[in-house]
């Protein structure tokens, strides 16, 4: 899959990278429909966090489900996007299941 890889200070490329995979089974596999890049994202483009070469930006996304989990992990509803620590100090989005 393509994604932008962080290279070095103030330095990204589009690249492929490996597909992800399934490891447990409460992982699902999602095809990406849409991507975007955070505050985070840009302070580690800036040289800000320690991101080494190699870490993949952008972690807002929206997905389409490709290989839903064998066993679905026990939550509620509403699911709540992944962020990184340095994004926590921000509200939580939200989405409703689709």
């Amino acid at each position: 899959m393509r994604a932008v890889v962080h290279e070095a200070e103030r330095r990204v490329a589009v690249r492929e990278v490996e597909d992800a995979v399934v490891e447990e089974e409460t992982d699902a596999l999602v095809r990406i429909t849409s991507s975007a890049l955070c505050g985070t994202d840009l302070h580690m483009y800036d040289g800000r966090t320690g991101a080494g070469p190699g870490m993949v930006l952008g972690h807002e996304r929206g997905v389409w489900s490709r290989q839903p989990a064998a066993r679905p992990p026990r939550s509620a509803p509403v699911t709540a996007s992944s962020s990184p620590p340095t994004c926590t100090a921000a509200p939580a989005r939200t989405a409703r299941g689709a």
